[in-house]
């Protein structure tokens, strides 16, 4: 009997904590949202598109010397990869727009709050399939040379991308005051 109540209170003491999670992730979007207004965030990623939508391609086209082969065999995987990732992002921005209406409405429902929290999550997750594919893919035309430049180029991206929300923006700052464009 004793066993029972302390697997109880330690079964507690995780749901507490994973609801106090969930609450902190909540808040944290709801924060991040209109504290860095959206308006601007959508803005500069507008404007970065419309600038050269395939920078990132021709940034991958100089730091590994593709032969003109390799780039028209780069560029299949990368139309494929822009279409996928579309399709994420879009329905990740219907999410959060459902989420933070959710949110702000009369009566908030914390378990569909919770539905959008996990569908975000599993968007996050199938982007990051489609980033794992198109490395092995650009990876397979690659030469020993060439493997080891795309091994750090992804491996820098994968740091920035693990950096704390505000500690990424610091980097952009930092980075706009050099003479590259690239991100």
């Amino acid at each position: 009997m004793g066993n029972n109540l302390s697997t109880n209170k330690k079964l507690i003491w995780t749901i507490i904590a994973l609801a106090l999670l969930n609450i902190a992730t909540i808040s944290t979007v709801f924060w991040r949202f209109y504290h860095d207004g959206h308006d601007r965030f959508e803005k500069q990623r507008h404007e970065r598109r419309v600038e050269n939508p395939d920078r990132m391609k021709y940034f991958i086209k100089d730091k590994l010397h593709l032969s003109d082969h390799q780039f028209a065999q780069f560029e299949k995987f990368d139309a494929v990869f822009k279409q996928q990732t579309k399709q994420c992002f879009d329905k990740m921005e219907d999410i959060r727009h459902s989420m933070l209406n959710e949110m702000t409405s009369e009566k908030p429902d914390t378990a569909r709050l919770m539905a959008y929290s996990n569908e975000l999550g599993q968007q996050h997750i199938i982007l990051k399939k489609h980033l794992i594919e198109m490395y092995f893919n650009l990876k397979s035309i690659c030469d020993k040379e060439q493997q080891q430049k795309l091994s750090a180029i992804f491996k820098n991206m994968i740091a920035r991308d693990n950096m704390q929300p505000s500690m990424r923006g610091m980097k952009r700052k930092t980075d706009g005051c050099r003479s590259s464009k690239h991100e």
